[in-house]
């Protein structure tokens, strides 16, 4: 007969918040590291990655909903609700456009961190760009370990993730209206 220690090695446990109190860590042990050297231009540099960060997810959301409206809004959203479903699927949700907003806001109230101002906007648009093509070209896409997460975290299954292929695929196609 098998013991319960071994029946728990085959179950694996949920994920834990390791990976969040470990980023906290690096982001306080940077944040202090920027304010022991340059204090004064602390919340300039701040807002700006703020603003890198959330710029590049937003221009990607707008290159998926280019494809929603081109190609699936007939078939996925049958033209009912469309923008109240097909804006937050694509990314541009309350929090992602209040960071982007505030931070643009810190920046423009702060000053530019960089010497020449021209260097401040050349860097948003170009990080921002590429963090676009780069999600777009699958090279910034999540690890199995994110997916795993995800999947656990809304108690999806494989059977879950059948299904829900079928349906959007399969029976729009073939089923009446």
């Amino acid at each position: 007969m098998q013991c319960l220690q071994d029946q728990d090695a085959l179950i694996p446990r949920p994920r834990g918040t390791l990976p969040k109190v470990c980023a906290a860590s690096l982001a306080a042990i940077t944040i202090g590291g920027i304010m022991f050297l340059s204090p004064e231009s602390l919340f300039g540099w701040v807002a700006m990655v703020i603003l890198i960060l959330t710029l590049g997810p937003l221009l990607h959301g707008l290159c998926l909903l280019a494809e929603e409206f081109l190609y699936h809004s007939n078939t996925r959203y049958r033209g009912r609700g469309l923008l109240s479903h097909v804006l937050p699927a694509c990314g541009f949700g309350g929090k992602t456009l209040l960071a982007a907003g505030l931070a643009g806001l810190i920046l423009y109230l702060v000053g530019h961190p960089l010497p020449h101002k021209s260097q401040c906007w050349e860097l948003l648009i170009l990080a921002s760009v590429l963090y676009a093509l780069f999600k777009s070209l699958g090279v910034l896409g999540p690890s199995e370990v994110e997916v795993s997460d995800i999947c656990e975290g809304r108690k999806m299954n494989v059977a879950h993730g059948l299904a829900w292929s079928f349906y959007l695929g399969y029976l729009r196609l073939v089923l009446p209206r």
